[in-house]
Order: C-alpha cells, then sequence, then structure tokens
C-alpha cells in the first residue's frame, strides 16, 4: 500500500465522504479548527489538504463562510448503483431489486406488484402522527429512555387485548416487544436452532425468510402445501419420521405467497403431531388481522405446553415502515429475551409508547374495519383482471384476507422471464422461483393486490399482452379497459 502523509490521509477521507455522496454538491464541510480536533492534526495540515482538494475542484471556499462541496465534483467512486436488470431476484434481497426500480423511474410510475406492502392511503398517519407527539409530551422520560426487553408494559397489554380475537389466553408477561416481525422470527430462530440444523417449511415460502435461513445456516425442509389449507401434514410427518427436524416453520393465516389460511382441525392436528416429537413451531401471523370475514385463530391458541413460538407486527396493518413487532415465545421466552438483549438492548422507546397511545384511544380497531374492506375489495378487483388478461388456463388464488395473490400460468409460461420483460416496462412482480430453494413455480408469480386503479389494469393488461407475445399469438386488442376511474373487468370462467 503506498504511504500516505498526514495531509494525503485528511485529504483521502474529505473525498471518500463526497465520492459515497455523505458530503453532498453545496454542502458545507467542516472547518480547519472543527476537522483538526476531530481528527488530531494541527490546523496546519488541515489547510493544506483543503488547498488540495480546491485544485481538485472537489472543494471550494467562499469568504467568510467556509468550505463547500462544489456543485460540480469530481465523479463518484462509491458502489455503483445496478440497474433493476442487472438484478436477479434469485440472488440477491428482493428489496434491492424494488430500491433499483423505484431510481430507474423516469416520467412513468413503477407499477408495484410485486413487494408485499400495503397501499399508502390505509396508512392512518394523521391519527398515528398525533399520537407521536402526544407521546413526546406526556411521557419524556419514557420515550427518551432505554425500553430494555421484554418492552413497555402498557403495549404488551395492548397487544394482550388484542390477542383475543385470535383465540389468545395470554399475559403482557409472556410477550417481547421486537424490530418487527422479522426480527421476532430471527430470534425464534436462533433460539431454537443452530447452523447446521433442519427446518420444515411450508413450500411455496415466502423468500425473505428463506434467505434469513440461509445466513442462519440452517437447512429448510420443503413440505407441499395443500391449496387453500397450508402445510401438508402427511408429508410433513413422514419427514420428521426419516430426518432431524429441529423446528417447523409456518405462516398459518393467509400465507406468503399462497394466502392459505390453515382451518382449525389441521392446526390442532400440527401442534398434535410436534407434541408427540417434541419439537417446536415458529408461527407467522402478520397477515392474522387482515381476514375480510371472522379473524381466524392461530396455532398459538391451541398450544398446550409452551412448543408455539408466535410472532407479527403492525408491519401489514398499520405501515411497513413501522418496524415494531412482537414474540410469544413460550418455554423459550428467557434465551429469546437475552439474544434480544444481546442484539440491539431494546426496540425503540418513542415508537412503543406512540403505537400504545394509537391502540388504547380505539384506533386500531377502527382503522382494521376500514383496512378489511378496503383490501377486499381490491383483492377482488386484481384477481378478476389477473382471470381476464392473463392466458386461457391461468389460476388465481382467492383468499379470504391479506392481499396477496398466487398465480399460476399454464406450464409453457415462464415467470423469469416475464419478471424481466415487465421490469422494461417499469411493471414490477415476483416470480415464484423467488419462494422455493428447489427447482418449481416456474410458471408461478405472487400478486400483490393491495391497490386497484386505472394504472394497475392496464399493467396487468400488459401482462397478458406479453404472455400472449410469448407465444406468438398476440390476442386482438380488447375494448374492456376503461378510460378513467379503473372498473374491473368482467371475469371470464377459468
Amino acid at each position: 500500500m503506498k504511504y500516505m502523509t498526514i495531509h494525503e490521509q485528511v485529504e483521502h477521507r474529505i473525498t471518500a465522504l463526497i465520492d459515497t455522496g455523505v458530503l453532498k454538491n453545496g454542502q458545507k464541510i467542516p472547518s480547519l479548527r472543527m476537522l483538526s480536533e476531530q481528527l488530531n492534526v494541527s490546523i496546519n495540515t488541515v489547510r493544506e489538504a483543503y488547498e488540495r482538494l480546491e485544485n481538485r475542484h472537489y472543494i471550494e471556499a467562499v469568504p467568510q463562510s467556509g468550505y463547500y462541496v462544489r456543485s460540480i465534483s469530481a465523479p463518484r467512486r462509491g458502489r455503483k448503483d445496478l440497474e433493476p436488470r442487472e438484478l436477479d431476484p434469485r440472488e440477491i434481497n428482493f428489496c434491492q431489486v424494488y430500491s433499483a426500480m423505484k431510481r430507474a423511474e423516469s416520467s412513468a410510475e413503477l407499477v408495484q406488484l410485486g413487494a408485499a406492502v400495503i397501499d399508502r392511503r390505509f396508512w392512518p398517519q394523521e391519527k398515528i402522527a398525533r399520537s407521536y407527539r402526544e407521546a413526546i409530551q406526556r411521557f419524556p422520560e419514557e420515550v427518551f429512555d432505554y425500553m430494555m426487553p421484554p418492552g413497555y408494559r402498557p403495549l404488551r397489554e395492548q397487544i394482550e387485548l388484542l390477542g383475543l380475537h385470535s383465540g389468545l389466553q395470554i399475559s403482557p408477561d409472556d410477550l417481547i416487544i421486537t424490530n418487527g416481525c422479522q426480527e421476532a422470527v430471527c430470534l425464534s430462530l436462533m433460539a431454537t436452532c443452530k447452523a447446521g440444523d433442519t427446518v420444515a417449511v411450508e413450500s411455496p415460502f415466502f423468500f425473505n425468510f428463506l434467505s434469513l435461513l440461509d445466513r442462519l445456516g440452517v437447512t429448510p425442509i420443503e413440505i407441499p402445501s395443500v391449496p387453500g389449507e397450508g402445510i401438508n401434514l402427511d408429508v410433513l410427518q413422514f419427514v420428521i419420521e426419516h430426518n432431524p427436524v429441529k423446528a417447523v416453520f409456518v405462516i398459518s393465516n393467509f400465507s406468503n405467497p399462497t394466502g392459505a389460511v390453515m382451518p382449525p382441525a389441521r392446526k390442532k392436528r400440527l401442534l398434535e403431531l410436534l407434541q408427540n416429537v417434541d419439537i417446536p413451531l415458529i408461527e407467522d401471523d402478520v397477515y392474522g388481522d387482515l381476514a375480510f370475514r371472522s379473524r381466524p385463530d392461530t396455532c398459538k391458541a391451541y398450544d398446550t405446553d409452551g412448543r408455539v413460538l408466535l410472532c407479527s407486527s403492525f408491519a401489514k396493518t398499520i405501515s411497513p415502515g413501522l418496524r415494531l413487532g412482537w414474540v410469544i415465545p413460550g418455554r423459550y421466552y428467557d434465551e429469546v429475551v437475552k439474544l434480544k438483549t444481546v442484539l440491539n438492548v431494546g426496540s425503540p422507546s418513542l415508537d412503543q409508547v406512540a403505537v400504545t397511545i394509537f391502540l388504547q384511544k380505539g384506533g386500531y380497531e377502527r382503522h382494521l374495519r376500514r383496512i378489511r374492506s378496503g383490501l377486499k375489495e381490491t383483492v377482488e378487483a386484481t384477481r378478476r383482471a389477473l382471470l381476464e388478461y392473463l392466458p386461457p388456463g391461468t389460476t388465481v388464488t382467492e383468499p379470504d384476507g391479506g392481499f396477496l395473490l398466487w398465480v399460476t400460468l399454464p406450464p409453457q409460461h415462464d415467470a423469469m422471464d416475464l419478471y424481466y420483460r415487465a421490469l422494461d416496462e417499469n411493471i414490477l412482480i415476483a416470480p415464484g422461483q423467488l419462494f422455493s430453494r428447489k427447482e418449481g413455480f416456474s410458471n408461478c408469480m405472487r400478486i400483490n393486490a393491495a391497490n386497484w386503479n386505472l394504472g394497475i389494469q392496464r399493467a396487468i393488461a400488459r401482462l397478458g399482452e406479453m404472455c400472449a407475445e410469448k407465444e406468438g399469438a398476440l390476442r386482438p386488442p380488447r375494448d374492456s379497459l376503461p378510460t378513467a376511474g379503473g372498473r374491473p373487468p368482467r371475469s371470464r370462467r377459468r
């Protein structure tokens, strides 16, 4: 490595901040005295570094004001932002694909049919904002201090009340607040498994959880799903009898990606099966509150010996940016508390207090009634459009809650190919290959049905045209696309 003098080291630090975008065009940089104190070097050393940066056109001096990043600076040398078409969703986190697509937007807006997020119009922004203001005004000591695990007790009490709707009989002392459902699942996996262990999961399964298993060094055994009912219990029993399975992991209500709900009898049978072999169950119930009719019970509701670790959050019901979840870990409570403390001490105090206020005022129940009604309409409209415009032989699930649709195209179609061609026209879908480590679901895709408008209808119609073009038999243009209002088309029989 080339030896650098002290002023060259200072110069390198500043150029790195500019190249990576930490210091942006037109932004004031630290004064000579401030930087000399921060880096423990002389003012003359900093002055020499700044003069060299001026000569290289990185910064400019403004009399009586200081030094600023030049509006036209040297080329950035930070990590290259990838174009969406350079990203293979099977190899990276799908969030990177979504972010890349957002960067690539020009005059056309992204039609977001891929990521599992609710539409902005469902966010209770004003009410949550008032709750945050009230939290700061009324509880300054709580919101600005650490909130160690298991978390804010009033919030745990409110979640206990919510649990009544899903058949739970718990106390606030059974709950641990987490940074979203993802952390709750991660803590549960860490408490029950170690690297090299095997976990049974339903298939297809949420790709982010498959990636999490990979990162933890845990091997998933994929158990096929029974259409509309979740994991195949007969296959699971066979796998457990012939493999050293350390845990079973399911999304029992409105699963991601199929939207299936395990009937109560199957949930009870699953618990009996696991009790006989003493295997824990990790249950994700993040979509459970989004039932269009009656709220289904959780597997945890039938847990008699603490083997179920129930995970959930408010990300799908209030907003995706609210990283506030919880886990009910049963017999693994002490281990999960230790892991949570080691990982990040505790979840954000302000978030916990603000959401507690929102829940205490009854805002959540009113909000759920609104969002359930809205999602039922958007899911039905999206499903009708998919059946209308996609090729004959296409099947689409018909969930009773949530907002995800699992689409199965005729066998000759490849969803990954459709994914890339759709990206070229600012349409984002989630191809089925993401949801399994096996060679399967190549003609499937998951569609986010949390919004409905004319742009989405046109995007779905365009997907249908792409499929027809791939077959070399483009169907005649339809006259059913509306000119305004986004009314759903009439459904064809499948």
